[in-house]
């Protein structure tokens, strides 16, 4: 009779930090403190700053599109049903078309490659991506262990092994990367941009206020641009992604501002980063949509992605890479930004740019009406809850 494995998924939490970084970092970011972030410009549609403007949860509270089952997944899972999950659907679709046309029309890019990344990745690729090491009670990732490993070991913390021990990925970033291990690029093939729309998994814990409800939660989707150049190129490929994340949100009528990030936070494999963050006006506050980063060669030397200069085969002409990468879209925070920046008088309710209405289906686009939500109902082994 063969026996059946079983799995179980758990915050990683048994790093060790590290004291490695990018010494290029170091010297490119001379503000240390998050509080120097440099706000590099404003773009975008209109700041709104009514009082009465809801946040998106609030608003569609009794719309019956947003629900939070917490007793299925714990205190951050969420579903959206009906026009969000439509939504959620036509945005991700229109970010990874965006993204293409604006690279395909690009005569600098080389390259544009489509890539289903894996959700599981193994932590030797985590580690090389930058993710840090990690004690305390603040995991960066879910790791997932044998149930074996689990009732066998009597450690109060299970040991690392970079060839066994797998996890679930936090951006398609890693996936990309862990696809290109060991891969030789010919120079006059850089820079090659590679798209991927994955489901992201994060433990990441909530500081209450502005990171409530969907705007920090442990999955969701996103589109993922990351490029392989030379060490020439990734300065100019990093203001080539940012340019594509200004265009792609001023096009959906947000009003956003550009930071350029201290290396508080940029991490240990960033030697620059840029965030772009838009205005909530029902939170009052700004919130980070996305990031774009270059790495320059922090990756790929772990990861052993090269290039090979001219037509010699002699290893002496090989180079590593520069990899930059940056977010095309978040679903749940776009949709939130959108739904508070898109609402009418307090009675009035919503009006979503054209290019949004575009991408609906029109058969499905009439339940963006108000109405009363039914309870959900929770079985548990005494009976139910509503």
């Amino acid at each position: 009779m063969s026996t059946r494995q079983i799995y179980f998924l758990l915050p990683f939490t048994n790093f060790t930090r590290t004291s490695t970084f990018c010494s290029q970092a170091l010297v490119n970011n001379k503000f240390q403190s998050k509080d120097e972030n440099k706000i590099v410009e404003h773009f975008g549609g209109l700041k709104r700053e009514d009082n009465w403007i809801k946040t998106a949860e609030k608003f569609v509270e009794n719309w019956a599109v947003l629900r939070w089952p917490r007793h299925g997944c714990g205190g951050r899972s969420y579903a959206l049903i009906g026009t969000l999950a439509d939504m959620e659907r036509a945005l991700l679709d229109y970010a990874l078309n965006f993204v293409w046309k604006q690279l395909q029309l690009d005569d600098n890019v080389k390259n544009v490659e489509m890539v289903n990344v894996d959700d599981i990745l193994p932590v030797s690729t985590t580690r090389a991506c930058g993710v840090p090491f990690q004690t305390g009670q603040n995991p960066m990732q879910y790791r997932i262990f044998n149930a074996d490993d689990i009732y066998n070991s009597s450690q109060k913390q299970i040991e690392l092994s970079d060839d066994l021990d797998f996890c679930l990925s936090g951006t398609a970033e890693m996936g990309i990367a862990n696809q290109l291990r060991n891969r030789v690029f010919q120079q006059d093939q850089l820079p090659t941009y590679f798209l991927s729309e994955s489901t992201c998994f994060r433990p990441e814990i909530s500081k209450g206020g502005l990171e409530c409800g969907l705007y920090r939660v442990h999955q969701f989707k996103k589109v993922e641009m990351f490029v392989v150049c030379t060490e020439k190129q990734s300065s100019d490929e990093l203001m080539r992604i940012v340019n594509i994340q200004k265009n792609l949100f001023s096009s959906l009528g947000l009003h956003c501002r550009l930071l350029d990030m201290c290396q508080e936070e940029c991490g240990s494999s960033a030697f620059q980063k840029f965030d772009i963050e838009t205005w909530m006006p029902g939170r009052k506050e700004w919130g980070e949509l996305s990031s774009a980063s270059n790495c320059t060669d922090y990756q790929s030397r772990r990861l052993k992605i090269s290039y090979r200069s001219g037509s010699s085969s002699n290893n002496t002409s090989l180079h590593y890479c520069h990899t930059c990468n940056g977010t095309g879209i978040a679903s749940s925070r776009t949709i939130m930004a959108l739904l508070e920046s898109s609402q009418l008088s307090p009675r009035n309710g919503l009006q979503l740019h054209e290019l949004i209405k575009k991408m609906l289906p029109a058969e499905r686009s009439s339940v963006l009406k108000c109405g009363k939500a039914k309870p959900i109902v929770y079985f548990v082994n005494t009976g139910y809850v509503k």
